[in-house]
């Protein structure tokens, strides 16, 4: 409520399905972020095994890092490590994975606008094609 009694904006509900339904959007800008989503936890759900697995926890030991944090959790653990197992997993979460972790950054972070054509189109932090950023993003993922 507002000082005078009055209902305030904060109470009112908002139907959010409704307010997404109302957005103008091309469904077919929707299925390569999406794609990327998904590849980027599937990344992130490796990455919290692998770190798990260094730490003897089990695979489904709860985790809470955000994927670049998660990133830098296993980079240090593998820098720690003075064997070829741990340089190459150093190696692969300085290249490869970064290079996948940036490519998702880059779609999340999207901003959304009317192109030249009238058309819907998708902005991405980077300038790069989702479609692009998902083959690294599964790359990344395979390698791990």
């Amino acid at each position: 409520e507002t000082p005078d009694g009055s209902p305030s904006d904060a109470d009112e509900e908002v139907d959010y399905e409704s307010y997404v339904d109302g957005m103008p959007c091309d469904p077919t800008l929707l299925e390569d972020p999406g794609r990327v989503n998904w590849a980027a936890a599937r990344l992130h759900f490796a990455i919290r095994d692998a770190i798990n697995a260094l730490d003897g926890e089990t695979s489904d030991a709860p985790f809470d890092v955000t994927l670049g944090k998660a990133l830098t959790k296993l980079r240090e653990r593998a820098d720690a490590m003075i064997s070829p197992e741990g340089r190459e997993l150093s190696r692969w979460c300085r290249g490869p994975a970064r290079k996948a972790v940036q490519a998702r950054n880059g779609v999340i972070h999207a901003v959304t606008f009317t192109a030249d054509d009238g058309r819907q189109a998708i902005g991405t932090v980077d300038h790069a094609d989702p479609g692009d950023s998902l083959q690294l993003i599964c790359d990344a993922w395979r390698a791990c």
